[in-house]
């Protein structure tokens, strides 16, 4: 489906900029919060992605 796709490539980008923005901005504990939050949002787009390919 293609809101598959679309959520996928927007889970995508909003990972891609929290790991900027905590890259850049924050530090210590804050920064690895954030960045774990948004490891943990690359698996829904991973699925997101599979289901849009092949369902």
């Amino acid at each position: 489906m293609m809101l598959d796709a679309v959520l996928a490539i927007a889970l995508l980008f909003v990972a891609n900029f929290l790991v900027t923005w905590a890259r850049t901005r924050l530090s210590g504990w804050p920064r690895r919060v954030v960045v774990a939050f948004s490891f943990a949002m690359l698996f829904p787009a991973f699925l997101l992605a599979v289901r849009a390919l092949f369902f």
